[in-house]
């Protein structure tokens, strides 16, 4: 049975990608997930030089999803070049890198060094952040600047590049649209959504941040919207995801028009979840006489 995911010339077994800033940079989770089952591990978001992110407290858990404020706190490119990367690449799976900015220059120098080390398959540029000042969803917001962005980028960059949107702001479509028409090889969404908390004890705000973005089930019928809207107005492929906890929800997401999927929120509470997906998916095409993942169509 197919389940890999194909990404210009790079094919990921099983199509199946652990999504940014849920396990760090993969080493945290290596007791505990068996990764013969992942396809890609996205990174947390590397900026060029180190940030402290937001104040706590930096979750928030609501019925059905979890509210998140970290504000892309990461050691930065330095520290990640010269000892982290070779610490995560013990794994032996591949590596798609999220890379954050809050300036165009930032986002290119990053990507340009991060396209020197052989260890990294990918990057996946955040434009897409809802919980920090500069950068993030700034840059989405501006399609003047984020074309200049992402030509700079597809221009500098040889590996392949993967632009994370999100869905809550409508000029989504557009902006997948220009990535593709700039060379960039997929999309991933969608990334969280904004929604805030508050303590009725105290009467206070749930997060340091005030605000924050959730994820979790919630999510998933607002992230299978965005992906079938877009699915038919783009050719590269779409990594889906929001609320995925075990096969069905992405079987949903492949019949939207996902052609792999991220997995996020789920792994806080069952880390075994891509296990259960892949032998899921499995079962699924056997019972349906499909042979790949790509077979999986709405019916109409």
């Amino acid at each position: 049975m197919d389940l890999s995911l194909t990404i210009g010339d790079r094919k990921f077994d099983p199509g199946i990608w652990l999504s940014s800033g849920i396990i760090g940079m993969g080493l945290e989770f290596q007791e505990l997930i068996n990764f013969q089952y992942v396809g890609a591990i996205v990174t947390k978001s590397i900026s060029l030089h180190p940030k402290p992110g937001n104040p706590p407290p930096r979750l928030a858990e609501t019925t059905g999803g979890l509210l998140n404020s970290i504000g892309l706190a990461n050691p930065g490119l330095a520290e990640f070049t010269g000892s982290i990367i070779s610490e995560i690449t013990q794994l032996n799976i591949p590596i798609i890198v999220n890379v954050v900015g809050d300036e165009i220059e930032e986002y290119l120098e990053v990507s340009r060094e991060l396209d020197k080390i052989d260890q990294i398959a990918g990057l996946e540029i955040n434009i897409s952040c809802p919980n920090v000042s500069k950068g993030g969803l700034s840059f989405q917001k501006d399609l003047t600047s984020l074309k200049k962005l992402l030509w700079l980028i597809r221009t500098k960059v040889d590996k392949i590049l993967v632009l994370k949107l999100n869905a809550s702001l409508n000029n989504f479509i557009d902006v997948a649209k220009l990535a593709e028409n700039i060379g960039f090889n997929a999309v991933s969404m969608v990334n969280t959504y904004p929604g805030m908390r508050f303590d009725i004890e105290t009467r206070n705000y749930a997060l340091g941040n005030k605000t924050g973005g959730l994820s979790g089930p919630a999510i998933k019928p607002m992230a299978l919207w965005a992906v079938y809207q877009l699915s038919s107005c783009i050719n590269i492929p779409i990594v889906g995801g929001g609320g995925i906890v075990n096969w069905e929800d992405a079987v949903e997401f492949y019949l939207a028009g996902a052609r792999g999927i991220n997995i996020g929120t789920a792994l806080f509470s069952e880390p075994n979840t891509p296990e259960m997906i892949v032998k899921g998916l499995v079962g699924y095409l056997k019972h349906n006489n499909l042979n790949s993942v790509s077979e999986i169509t709405v019916n109409c």
